[in-house]
C-alpha cells in the first residue's frame, strides 16, 4: 500500500495523471508486441542538476534500463557522469549509451521510450525527413559555430548558455568524445 502511495505522490508531482495514463495504455500496447532475443525495449533517461547559483556546474548521470523476451534478463546501465552537462545533452548520452550496449549483446531492434520532448521531436524530425529536407519556401538559416555553415532552423539546438549548434555537429562532438573516451564533455 505504501508503495502505491509513493507512485501516486511522484506521479503528482511530476506528472499529470492524463499523461501517465497515455503512458500507461501506450505501455500495455507495447508489451501485446511479442519480443524476441534480437529485441528490447530501452527506457533511457539523463538527468542534471546544477549547484546552486551557478548553471555550469554541478551533478549528471544517465540510466537506461532494456526489456527483453519473457526468458532473458534486464540489461541495465547506470552511470554517474564525471562532468556536468545539460539535462538535454545527458538525454543523447543516455540514448547512445543504450544503443552502445544493445549492439555489444546483438540487439537488432529497439524500441526506444524517452520522457525528453526535445530529443523526440528531434528524432521524429530525422526518421520523417523533416530535418534533412526543410519545407519548400522555409529558407529560415541558422549559422552553426562548429561546422561555420548556415544550416535550416529546425536542425540547430539551442543550449540554456544560448549557445547553438547544428544536430550533426552535436551528434558528431558527443559521440566522438564518447569514442575516444575523453571527459569532460565541453
Amino acid at each position: 500500500v505504501r508503495a502505491e502511495e509513493d507512485e501516486e505522490d511522484f506521479q503528482s508531482c511530476c506528472e499529470d495523471d492524463e499523461v501517465w495514463k497515455d503512458n500507461e495504455e501506450v505501455a500495455k500496447e507495447e508489451e501485446k508486441k511479442e519480443l524476441d532475443e534480437f529485441s528490447v525495449k530501452m527506457f533511457f533517461k539523463g538527468i542534471s542538476l546544477a549547484e546552486t547559483g551557478d548553471s555550469s556546474s554541478g551533478f549528471s548521470g544517465i540510466g537506461v534500463v532494456m526489456e527483453r523476451s519473457a526468458n532473458s534478463p534486464v540489461i541495465q546501465v547506470q552511470k554517474k557522469l564525471d562532468f556536468y552537462v545539460e539535462e538535454s545533452v545527458a538525454d543523447y548520452l543516455a540514448l547512445m549509451d543504450g544503443l552502445t550496449e544493445a549492439m555489444q549483446n546483438k540487439i537488432r531492434r529497439v524500441y526506444a521510450f524517452t520522457d525528453s520532448a526535445l530529443l523526440h521531436d528531434q528524432l521524429a524530425q530525422v526518421a520523417i525527413g523533416v530535418v534533412s529536407s526543410p519545407a519548400k519556401g522555409d529558407k529560415s538559416l541558422q549559422y552553426c559555430s562548429i561546422c561555420f555553415e548556415d544550416k535550416p532552423s529546425l536542425m540547430m539546438i539551442t543550449m540554456k548558455c544560448s549557445h547553438r549548434f547544428c544536430s550533426h555537429c552535436m551528434r558528431t562532438h558527443v559521440d566522438g568524445k564518447l569514442q575516444s573516451s575523453k571527459v569532460p564533455i565541453s
